[in-house]
């Protein structure tokens, strides 16, 4: 059974953010961006049917993943 604190932290008002300088370098060096631009993408996709500005937002992540392949 899960604690209340391990439950969705990320949806918690303790919120941390860490700089990308302070990622463990296997961790930059292993991590798929590629697939996390996709994801964002998809997602933007998804929310430009209901808002348009999303749609320009998708075709800025599109430039961003066909640029770097």
């Amino acid at each position: 059974m899960c604690r209340e604190d391990e439950y969705l932290p990320y949806m918690t008002g303790y919120e941390k953010r860490i700089k990308p300088n302070a990622l463990p370098e296997n961790i930059i060096n292993n991590f798929d961006w590629k697939s996390v631009l996709k994801q964002l993408r998809d997602i933007t996709l998804e929310y430009s049917r209901r808002d348009k500005n999303f749609e320009k937002i998708a075709n800025m992540l599109n430039d961003a993943i066909f640029k770097n392949t």
